[in-house]
């Protein structure tokens, strides 16, 4: 678990309350819960929790759960809540384009213009820029264009990395304790995956300089593309390990694809 507990209140009428909604979310969310990330029994025990707590608000590095307490969430949105929760200027800037609307559908508009205009100026080699709503569909977008740009279908991705909840995210994301990796072959990691994924997707240890070397010699030019977490979850690259893919992928003709969470 990635919260720690820092202040502890006495169990009151709150705590039925979020049992109550715990033991409804069970019955209506696959796993009990939003995404795929499930808590096991044996997990919350050691953690000190009988299930789950269930969070009704964030300020800052912190967050509170229906009973009150307050725990320091070392997760913060998996990144995305890089300045915290409800920091006030973020507030003010959210609740004003509330009150002029929202949603435009896929009309140009002023907010999106200007922060296009910001991320070109701080990456010049965005030249042109795609939103979209979750880190999934953006991999989606650059895997379709980089495909459609090479002519090849084969994407290389890393052992553990996370790139969505799409077929291709979901090969070799969480490989078994079981078995030792067989690179380039890739594990998928849910039910319900067609055999063309796995036969159009190959798998390579993060970090490994020598072996992303030698397979983008000998194959290379069999990819579309190469997606990489430049910090894959919370573990840093090696020097020189992007420095090597770039340089590759830039030989063999194939796209090179950094996705930050």
């Amino acid at each position: 678990m990635k919260f720690q507990s820092i202040e502890k209140k006495p169990k009151n009428n709150f705590e039925d309350s979020q049992t109550k909604l715990w033991r409804t979310a069970e019955k209506l969310f696959p796993g009990s819960v939003l995404g795929t990330v499930y808590y096991p029994d044996e997990i919350l025990k050691l953690a000190g929790f009988k299930q789950i707590f269930i969070p009704v608000r964030g300020e800052g590095a912190y967050i509170w759960d229906m009973q009150g307490n307050a725990y320091l969430d070392y997760t913060m949105g998996m990144g995305t809540l890089i300045t915290g929760h409800c920091h006030p200027s973020i507030v003010r800037a959210v609740q004003e384009q509330i009150s002029r609307g929202v949603q435009f559908l896929n009309m140009i508009n002023e907010p999106a213009v200007l922060l296009a205009e910001k991320i070109n100026r701080d990456i010049p080699a965005a030249e042109k820029v795609r939103f979209a709503s979750t880190g999934a569909e953006a991999v989606n977008y650059a895997i379709r264009a980089a495909r459609a740009f090479t002519g090849r279908s084969k994407v290389l991705r890393f052992e553990g990395a996370y790139h969505g909840n799409h077929d291709l995210g979901l090969m070799s994301y969480l490989p078994p304790d079981d078995a030792l990796p067989i690179f380039p072959e890739p594990r998928p990691d849910s039910a319900g995956i067609i055999p063309e994924v796995k036969r159009h997707t190959l798998v390579g240890p993060f970090n490994d300089i020598q072996w992303a070397q030698d397979f983008l010699h000998s194959r290379g030019s069999e990819l579309a593309a190469v997606i990489v977490e430049p910090i894959q979850r919370f573990i840093p690259p090696v020097s020189g390990f992007l420095k090597v893919l770039r340089e590759e992928t830039i030989k063999k003709g194939d796209i090179d694809g950094c996705h930050w969470h």
